[in-house]
């Protein structure tokens, strides 16, 4: 072999930005290997050096292996993330992606990839990179390293006292407890054990019974053949586990990493998991418990992820952790769950009953919905280029003229876009970041954005509407910030340099107090993705941190007298081994932080004695205790509007009840007018009723959701009249949504219920997931198909009468379907049926 150096400018990051759904041009993938699967490795090398041949030099359980050529595949922008696709690499397309990235200041880099492997149980895989082949007495530093971990069958065995322990590689793991934890609910207590101190027995042990009213659980079986059976004295409904009911994930050496939960021997139809927009029923699909910021056409991403699911036939579970969890429900054999455990211990809650009380049960632990104010039930009207007060005042004006009732105006684009707490061209003196600003120390230029906030957050009061500022939890970079000072000097806009300054001694005390989130080594955490890119995160588990926040914008609820927060973002924690305050990991809570994120700020305006809420895209487990929530970016198209349809109702069916989403969706080109007032009809019979757009750099023409814009360019006068008739409508159902609004808090069930919650036994309901019940007596079933002037509408058992027929129309029985149900644009945008008291 000839010899060649290390090459040091060969760059590989094993993990990446350990972000969950792709992965970048230079890490390895899977990041970490489990036996018998494939393992690629990629890194980049810039083009100005450019080697002839990159190998991967490596051994295997020490033994030195045949060095592997790479293959050249693509060129990436040196500040390529994992959102940037690879560019297909060829000789006519590479000269011209070299110019382009050099045109935008890039500097290009070139991505190689080889794969190796599959590796089997007990492997070690020690790796490195060379620009050329080394010879055998050329010392070597092996940089990288993997041991492939592997899933095993967990065995149930007893130890003294007849304890039961989870037994893996013939160690104790996992010691269970099991209790009754409520009427119809069963808690599985799993703790770790530390290895070597705890003593088996040598027999099997006995049966595992128990008794909570009138349903019974039951563990059966011994070692690997052990199953968890729940069932109802009555007989009805219940659940019975496959085999073995658990196996682990465990290192080479023995660690457990993961567990898998084999809940049901058979499948089934299974709900909730929290806001989904690919289906309602889950079966057949792979869903994970994990928070992530997917804009548009979500699939089977989500803002809001839930480990609480539950089958119509007659049981429930409730995972009660954070970490990373992922569900296997396939059409056909068992379904299971797979959850990290980063901590000492995890509980798994079991139900047994009808959704309902499922439901109930569920809400029961993880706290009964908080009753928003009534308010919250009229009209939201929002656009991201409101930045100023004329508009926001002409917007209402327009509605008022219109006859379209407002009742809460949200501003999204009202700061600095830099503190994030101050009107955007107030002055001030910047101050001692440690301490707060009050109103009295900001002077508002007439010829400003906002010349008169208080003024204007006064006259809208007046006219009875309600004010909601946008706010992220995060401190933007100074070099983010520092480009926009420089993109408003371009423009010919004064740059604001108070705020430049404020916001630099905010982060730096931030930083030196330790209420951001910080890597491994101690740094800053920053945040990897393309919103708020590199911004710092605030450490919501650090209570100095949460009131320095918090304080910062108290003069907006004390003395401006705001009625909530847009509590926008919360989904920007990437990094299993991010540090927070309260001394959890980021595997801990990269799903707990926007709920822990939206309860400061709804704490706030508690505080404050504010009749107010906070408006979320981002939750979980829990997020019912901060109302409200919307559904998040979405498309204008009628395949958007169906799918915001199944978020609504599978958030519903996972305790969160007051939801909403922007009517005809926020982004791109505007809606036609069909399906703007086929959505608009909708929406009168959703808990939340809003629309908004999505920021579009004021470039003509205009993408306000407005009704007036959308007649305007779509050349359909008649739209604004309709769309008023149907907010005026909603006005009209206010006592009934208020009063079913306040059930869902008691309760715990959804304003917007899908069919399968009251007829589970329906095999039509178990299916539909675009029909539901708005409130006990309402059922719903939105024309969702472009060009269509009927649908099909099913009717549960029951007695119905046409909404729009008015109490006089005849009696239907349901049970059955009605077929090509007549709906015209004008006149049924959506078909409303009345269940009539039996």
């Amino acid at each position: 072999m000839s010899e060649a150096t290390l090459n040091r400018s060969l760059t590989h990051r094993p993990l990446g930005f350990e972000a969950p759904y792709t992965h970048g041009p230079d890490e390895r993938f899977p990041h970490f290997p489990l036996v018998g699967q494939p393992v690629s490795l990629g890194l980049t090398v810039p083009l100005n050096e450019e080697p002839a041949q990159v190998y991967c030099l490596w051994r295997l359980n020490g033994e030195i292996q045949a060095a592997l050529p790479m293959r050249k595949l693509g060129l990436v922008p040196r500040q390529a993330s994992l959102f940037l696709a690879v560019s297909p690499l060829n000789e006519a397309g590479l000269e011209a992606a070299v110019s382009v990235a050099r045109e935008k200041g890039e500097e290009a880099q070139l991505c190689w990839e080889v794969g190796f492997g599959p590796f089997q149980v007990g492997d070690q895989v020690e790796y490195t990179f060379s620009t050329g082949l080394l010879e055998n007495t050329v010392p070597i530093t092996y940089e990288f390293s993997f041991e492939p971990r592997s899933w095993q069958k967990l065995t149930l065995t007893s130890g003294l006292g007849g304890q039961l322990y989870l037994v893996g590689q013939g160690q104790p793991l996992l010691k269970l407890n099991l209790e009754a934890a409520g009427e119809n609910t069963f808690r599985l207590k799993l703790e770790r054990v530390e290895l070597g101190k705890v003593t088996l027995n040598s027999g099997q042990f006995e049966e595992s019974l128990l008794v909570n009213g009138q349903v019974q659980l039951t563990i059966e079986g011994n070692g690997e053949q052990a199953r968890l059976v729940i069932q109802s004295t009555s007989g009805l409904g219940g659940l019975r586990s496959a085999t073995p009911l658990f196996e682990g994930l465990l290192t080479p050496g023995g660690q457990l990493e993961s567990i898998r939960l084999n809940f049901s021997e058979q499948s089934a139809d299974f709900y909730g998991l929290g806001e989904r927009f690919d289906k309602l029923n889950q079966r057949g699909l792979t869903p994970d418990i994990r928070v992530y910021e997917q804009y548009k056409s979500q699939g089977d991403r989500t803002y809001l992820p839930i480990p609480f699911g539950f089958s119509p036939d007659g049981f429930g579970l409730y995972l009660d952790t954070s970490a990373y969890t992922r569900f296997k429900l396939p059409e056909e054999g068992p379904l299971s769950c797979e959850v990290e455990l980063p901590g000492q211990s995890l509980d798994l809650y079991f139900f047994s009953g009808p959704p309902r009380q499922i439901l109930d049960a569920y809400t029961r632990l993880t706290g009964k919905p908080v009753l928003p104010p009534d308010w919250i039930y009229t009209l939201w009207i929002s656009g991201n280029e409101w930045n100023n007060q004329a508009k926001v005042m002409l917007e209402v004006k327009r509605s008022e003229e219109a006859g379209v009732p407002v009742g809460v105006v949200v501003i999204e684009a009202w700061a600095d876009e830099t503190t994030f707490y101050v009107f955007n061209d107030a002055t001030y003196t910047p101050c001692d970041p440690a301490l707060p600003l009050r109103l009295s120390d900001f002077s508002f230029p007439a010829t400003g954005h906002w010349p008169d906030p208080k003024g204007m957050i006064d006259e809208l009061h007046r006219r009875g509407i309600k004010v909601i500022l946008w706010q992220i939890p995060v401190l933007k970079s100074f070099e983010e910030v520092e480009l926009s000072m420089a993109e408003r000097s371009l423009a010919g806009q004064k740059p604001q340099l108070d705020s430049l300054e404020q916001h630099r001694r905010d982060s730096l005390y931030a930083i030196e107090q330790g209420y951001v989130v910080r890597n491994a080594d101690g740094t800053p955490y920053r945040n990897p993705g393309i919103w708020f890119n590199e911004a710092y995160v605030l450490d919501v588990t650090n209570p100095a941190a949460r009131a320095w926040w918090m304080a910062k914008r108290a003069y907006l609820l004390e003395e401006l007298g705001i009625d909530g927060y847009k509590t926008d973002g919360g989904e920007h924690l990437w990094g299993n081994d991010l540090r927070f305050h309260d001394g959890r990991r980021g595997s801990e809570l990269i799903n707990a932080y926007p709920r822990i994120y939206t309860q400061m700020y709804f704490d706030a305006l508690q505080a404050a004695n504010r009749d107010g809420v906070t408006f979320s895209r981002a939750g979980f487990a829990g997020s019912q205790n901060a109302p409200t929530h919307w559904a998040g970016d979405e498309n204008s198209t009628f395949e958007a509007f169906r799918h915001s349809i199944v978020a609504g109702l599978s958030a519903g069916l996972s305790g969160i009840p007051f939801w909403g989403w922007d009517i005809g969706g926020f982004s791109g080109p505007l809606p036609t007018s069909e399906l703007y007032l086929r959505a608009t009809g909708m929406a009168a019979f959703c808990p939340i009723m809003q629309y908004h757009s999505e920021y579009n750099a004021f470039r003509p023409p205009l993408r306000d959701r407005t009704p007036w814009n959308i007649a305007d360019q779509n050349g359909t006068p008649w739209l604004v009249e309709a769309f008023a008739k149907l907010v005026r409508l909603r006005m009209e159902l206010l006592p009934y949504i208020q009063a079913a609004g306040r059930e869902s808090a008691r309760t715990g069930e959804p304003l917007m219920r899908a069919l399968v919650l009251d007829w589970p036994d329906d095999l039509n309901c178990r299916q539909l997931e675009d029909q539901y019940l708005f409130g006990p007596a309402y059922l719903v079933a939105p024309v969702i198909q472009e060009g269509a002037s009927s649908r099909d509408v099913y009717l549960p058992s029951g007695q119905w009468r046409d909404f729009w027929d008015g109490p006089d129309a005849p009696l239907v029985a349901g049970g059955r379907w009605l077929k090509a149900y007549s709906a015209p644009l004008l006149k049924k945008p959506v078909l409303v049926f009345e269940k009539v008291a039996d």
